[in-house]
């Protein structure tokens, strides 16, 4: 332990591994006023710092593991989001047999658990993503397209699980571009909520349109007609492609 006096740039660069942090800690030091540590206050300062190193070195050591543990286990789903949501799904379904049974649905609220029960008990409102959600497509979608965005992954990832536990055959890539379609179709399509509206411009009941009943039941069905569309070409059910799909993993 030494004052901010006897302090060494290029001796802090070597402890901590990282320029700019070893760069922020020496100018605080020079910075900083205060006597110098002595008898016990020197060694609980100095076993606290070993103490953050090693966790620094075990953390970093544990996300090296699961890279390598992840692309190896796990290929086409590491492929298709990242090691750590392709870790975290495994962990929560306790085996990859297991998580490879699951459907799509399934997929999307993992990790969700308590919302699900909650909406089945009391009526709450139903979640719509679960570990996915951390996926930088779902998390930027905008609000009302976050699930469907989650749900064209749950479909993927769903047959990216039955290739890596069945056939072991790499087809990431062929999923991420009917992924990247789907992705496209959802990002573009905008809602006719507002379209089917009619205009209250004018005068008298002609220009109003309908009554307030018919014009939110009106609304509701071209609202729910779009979702349903919106869902089914997120979930990619369109035959000719999933039957290419299905094919390479026989």
């Amino acid at each position: 332990m030494c004052s901010g006096k006897e302090l060494d740039k290029a001796a802090i660069e070597r402890i901590i591994d990282d320029p700019q942090k070893a760069e922020s800690i020496y100018n605080k030091a020079m910075e900083t006023m205060g006597r110098k540590p002595e008898g016990d206050e020197k060694e609980a300062v100095a076993a606290f710092a070993n103490l953050s190193k090693d966790m620094g070195k075990g953390i970093q050591g544990l996300d090296a593991y699961i890279k390598l543990a992840a692309a190896r286990i796990m290929p086409n789903v590491t492929f298709l989001t990242d090691d750590k949501i392709a870790a975290e799904l495994l962990a929560k379904a306790g085996s990859l047999e297991r998580l490879a049974m699951m459907p799509a649905s399934t997929i999307q609220l993992l990790g969700r658990r308590r919302p699900c029960f909650k909406h089945i008990k009391f009526g709450s409102k139903p979640p719509k993503y679960g570990i996915i959600f951390k996926l930088p497509a779902v998390t930027s979608a905008q609000r009302e397209k976050k699930g469907m965005v989650a749900r064209a992954y749950a479909t993927k990832i769903c047959i990216a699980l039955k290739a890596d536990f069945i056939t072991k055959k790499f087809i990431a890539d062929k999923l991420k571009e009917t992924l990247d379609g789907n992705l496209e179709k959802i990002t573009r399509r905008s809602w006719l909520r507002s379209s089917t509206r009619p205009s209250t411009t004018g005068g008298g009941r002609a220009a109003l349109g309908p009554p307030k009943e018919e014009e939110a039941d009106m609304g509701a069905r071209a609202a729910g007609k779009v979702r349903g569309e919106g869902i089914r070409e997120a979930e990619g059910t369109d035959l000719v492609q999933n039957d290419q799909i299905m094919e390479t993993l026989k």
